[in-house]
């Protein structure tokens, strides 16, 4: 029970936090005057920024693999959700890092 309850929570979390993404996305091509034409930077789970391509989301969708180096299948679900979890965490301070520098340079503008 408390296992399923967690994972409702980072269920909420991870959503809202596409969400939130999809927004600043579609506000900053708003800015550039560029259309929305999202796409990810995927790791073929080699060495972290090796092996990395771009993809489109429907392609990522349709092309979706685990990561079995990230988040192992033989650990205990509290484990891959607490890894699931501190991902996200860190995608979201890289966001917010990358978000202020834009404020920052709309200001000196």
């Amino acid at each position: 029970m408390e296992l399923m309850d967690t994972f409702s929570k980072y269920d909420v979390m991870l959503d809202s936090a596409c969400k939130r993404n999809e927004k600043m996305y579609i506000e900053l091509c708003q800015v550039k005057s560029q259309e929305a034409d999202l796409k990810l930077e995927v790791s073929s789970g080699a060495r972290r920024g090796q092996g990395n391509k771009t993809v489109t989301v429907a392609e990522y969708i349709k092309d979706f693999k685990w990561d079995q180096v990230r988040f192992q299948m033989d650990k205990s679900l509290k484990a891959l959700g607490s890894r699931i979890q501190l991902s996200e965490k860190q995608s979201a301070d890289r966001l917010k890092k990358k978000s202020d520098e834009v404020a920052q340079i709309k200001n000196k503008l």
